[in-house]
């Protein structure tokens, strides 16, 4: 006989949210004890109802999943996290890893991952999917010269910092302004780099990372 797991499931989208709930609910030992529709509600009901395990969307309004993973591990709570993403890259995988990530789910495979994932992860196991692997033998792109999309000093500062592998709210704390700062720098940058999609600087950041870090340490050097 299972036993009894306790789970929270976290995203910014409901249809999908609705769609993990079917899933989960046709195994009979698994409750889910509470919904979050972004990252602040997810930590609200993380202390409040305190799962065995999270499952959280990496991008969230107020919270992404990685910062409340961060979170977690910070203060020591018994919940084990399972991140769920769009983006099968490497530097992201290893991020979610370094927060105490147990599981890592890509969205296309969701239905047929999810229930392995939890299992696993409940069992005191990792798991990733399938399709990851593919991945960590690709090689990024050609890499772009950064500076020529005419950057402020501040959005090449948080370009550096985003790099370094800082959240939002530890870049705000960093430079000492808003989370709303920051989000407004890191929009205005996605215009100017014509990038599209709620994770798509950070995606852009880590797939050219080293070469960004560099150009940027040789700029600050001129």
């Amino acid at each position: 006989m299972k036993r009894q797991i306790k789970l929270l499931i976290a995203d910014d989208h409901p249809l999908f949210l609705k769609g993990l709930r079917e899933i989960i609910a046709e195994e009979p030992d698994w409750i889910v004890a509470a919904e979050a529709h972004d990252g602040q509600q997810a930590m609200d009901l993380i202390e409040q109802v305190r799962p065995d395990i999270a499952i959280l969307d990496i991008n969230m309004p107020h919270r992404d999943g990685l910062e409340v993973a961060e979170w977690v591990q910070e203060n020591k709570l018994p919940v084990s996290i399972i991140i769920l993403t769009m983006y099968d890259d490497e530097l992201l995988f290893k991020r979610a890893a370094a927060r105490g990530v147990r599981g890592y789910v890509l969205k296309e495979s969701a239905i047929d991952d999810i229930v392995n994932a939890i299992e696993s992860v409940a069992a005191g196991k990792t798991f990733a999917s399938q399709k990851l692997t593919h991945s960590l033998l690709k090689k990024g792109p050609d890499h772009p010269d950064i500076h020529k999309f005419d950057l402020t000093r501040m959005e090449r500062k948080i370009v550096r910092l985003i790099a370094e592998d800082h959240t939002t709210k530890s870049i705000a704390e960093k430079l000492y302004v808003s989370i709303k700062t920051v989000e407004n720098h890191r929009s205005n940058i996605c215009k100017k780099l014509n990038l599209s999609g709620n994770n798509a600087l950070l995606r852009y950041v880590l797939e050219n990372k080293e070469a960004i870090l560099r150009s940027l340490i040789e700029r600050n050097r001129e």
